[in-house]
């Protein structure tokens, strides 16, 4: 891109990366991350206001950082809008195998995020998880009453479940796909980061685990055990109320919401067979009444 090569970015390598277009590039003799966004997805405000949550953050908690180009780490060129950041060298999620060990310290990891984030003063302007674009995409693909009403059941739920301190801002996006695996884990992708319960980062991370290569195939036993190992390295940070995860159900059907709202949006009429199979189920639970566990 013009703005890159004019802010002295060179060598760029594009990665893959669902939402936003993500580049490695190097400026002098640095590594980094370039993210483009289109401003009508992620207004440039909001991603700065995303910088000053990771700058807050970096220092206790083991984050991605912003980079800095004549002090500044956001750009903006038309309708895209350009973040910087120091590259982190390390596994992805689909290189090792996700021991006890690692998801006890990516509990870990995210407590120290909430302990750090319930704890600040400062206002971010950020949505809250009710406003989050891919809920919207969820109500403009599927329009018709049966849908309306399970999103009003499902918030319903959330806010009768939860409480007035349990909400603050959170990653909102927090699954093993988001995680630089080196010695101490390193979370990045804080694009999606909103006002909203903890008890929904919990919620995103099993998620994934839960639905794993078949989502017409949940298997429970085994996520069972990964929820309670995860949840002992959450806690040796943070306390919280005890949880299982049938108590996670509202904040799983919300992220079934998002997740059906972008892959209709996004991928539409070429969807993979995992995609094809994950709409399946979700019109299924949603038209039967199911929880998600």
């Amino acid at each position: 891109m013009e703005i890159l090569i004019d802010i002295g970015i060179s060598d760029l390598e594009r990665l893959d990366r669902f939402h936003n277009e993500v580049y490695l590039g190097r400026y002098n003799n640095d590594k980094i991350v370039i993210r483009v966004s289109k401003s009508k997805r992620r207004k440039i405000s909001y991603v700065m206001e995303e910088m000053k949550f990771l700058e807050i953050l970096h220092k206790d908690v083991n984050v991605i950082e912003p980079y800095y180009i004549s002090g500044k780490s956001v750009f903006e060129k038309g309708d895209r809008v350009i973040s910087l950041f120091k590259y982190i060298k390390g596994q992805k999620w689909h290189e090792l195998e996700h021991s006890d060990e690692i998801i006890y310290e990516a509990g870990r990891q995210l407590a120290l995020i909430h302990k750090l984030s319930s704890e600040c003063d400062i206002s971010f302007m950020r949505d809250e998880y009710k406003e989050h674009n891919d809920i919207h995409l969820f109500h403009k693909n599927y329009p018709d009453k049966e849908f309306k009403k399970e999103y009003i059941e499902v918030i319903s739920l959330i806010k009768a479940f939860s409480k007035r301190e349990d909400y603050f801002l959170i990653h909102g996006d927090f699954l093993f796909s988001n995680i630089i695996y080196n010695q101490d884990l390193t979370i990045i992708d804080f694009d999606d980061c909103e006002y909203g319960y903890y008890q929904y980062d919990i919620a995103v991370y099993m998620f994934y685990y839960l639905l794993g290569g078949n989502p017409l195939d949940i298997n429970i036993p085994l996520n069972r055990k990964r929820f309670e190992i995860f949840i002992k390295g959450y806690r040796s940070i943070r306390e919280i109320e005890q949880l299982s995860l049938e108590d996670l159900n509202p904040f799983f059907r919300l992220r079934q919401l998002k997740l059906m709202g972008t892959i209709s949006e996004y991928q539409g009429k070429n969807m993979g067979e995992w995609q094809k199979q994950f709409i399946s189920s979700s019109l299924d639970r949603i038209k039967n009444k199911k929880n998600f566990v």
